[in-house]
């Protein structure tokens, strides 16, 4: 991927046709003046003016980012038989650029210890090997200093959880008022 020499002009303007021209220009129009949140920083897209108006009220204001992230989840999915076609090798000869144009992942995919390919599995079976390997990190981790702590985050969305052995100077606090 050669590096950009710009951030906006008439690069910009063919960067967009490009994206409108992969998920049709009406739909991406409708995605773009809603009422949402940028999709790579989270922040407002126009407020309460709807999308493409920046906080001034001037229109049109797009991020190109939000542009890229707004196009590529209106793509079409990845199709399990991509995992059976091309083997973990020759995905890593990809680009980020090309494997984004391969479509948009909504299956979860599992590859074994030695595995040559990616295998779609069932969303269940992704969340249980997802919850036995969070469980088996926070009982080493509690067996090795006698606390155990997780964060995770998805785009603005956030949940912890805390457990430990011993109470903490946090949470002598919490409980005490």
């Amino acid at each position: 991927m050669r590096a950009m020499k710009s951030g906006g002009g008439w690069n910009a303007v063919l960067y967009t046709a490009r994206m409108a021209n992969r998920v049709g220009w009406l739909p991406l129009w409708h995605a773009m003046r809603g009422k949402n949140a940028c999709k790579t920083c989270a922040l407002g897209m126009g407020g309460q003016l709807g999308g493409m108006v920046n906080e001034g009220g001037h229109f049109p204001e797009v991020c190109k980012k939000s542009l890229q992230a707004m196009a590529s989840d209106m793509q079409d999915r990845i199709a399990p038989e991509f995992f059976q076609r091309y083997s973990i090798a020759e995905l890593r000869t990809l680009s980020p650029r090309e494997l984004e144009g391969c479509g948009r992942l909504v299956d979860p995919v599992y590859a074994a210890p030695g595995a040559t390919h990616y295998r779609v599995i069932t969303w269940d079976d992704a969340l249980e090997r997802v919850a036995r390997r969070a469980v088996s990190f926070m009982r080493a981790d509690a067996r090795r200093t006698k606390r155990g702590f997780s964060f995770s985050s998805l785009r603005g969305c956030s949940a912890r959880t805390t457990s430990t052995t011993a109470p903490t100077t946090a949470t002598r606090r919490a409980a005490s008022g």
